[in-house]
């Protein structure tokens, strides 16, 4: 049984979509591209008419950049494997140091990433 609360959110593989999409533009309804692949009709028509590309997007777009989120773990795991451990307070400081270098407008309190960030990062 599906867990309450959870929504059908990204349950459907992208090439799922993909298939379906190119299926509707080779002939086939919407309906039936939709249950052949088991992805949503109101998506797929959203992709086979253009209101939305075709990658799969949820949630609020990173506050961050993600390649700066990805060099940032490359550098604390480098640093861990050399012997010097980085605290979640130094982590979010160094991260405040960051966002104000790079003049980025964030939704952070005072520049300092908040907990949802930290258990994202």
């Amino acid at each position: 049984m599906p867990h309450k609360g959870k929504g059908i959110y990204g349950q459907y593989d992208v090439e799922a979509l993909k298939n379906a999409v190119d299926a509707v533009k080779s002939g086939m309804s919407i309906r039936k591209a939709a249950i052949r692949y088991g992805v949503p009709k109101s998506s797929l028509n959203d992709r086979t008419t253009g209101k939305k590309p075709i990658a799969l997007e949820f949630g609020r777009k990173p506050t961050i950049p993600i390649e700066i989120e990805d060099r940032m773990v490359e550098v604390v795991l480098t640093l861990s494997e050399k012997g010097f451990g980085i605290t979640k307070r130094q982590m979010l400081a160094r991260v405040r140091t960051l966002v104000r270098q790079m003049d980025l407008k964030t939704p952070f309190k005072n520049g300092i990433p908040g907990k949802d960030w930290w258990k994202g990062f």
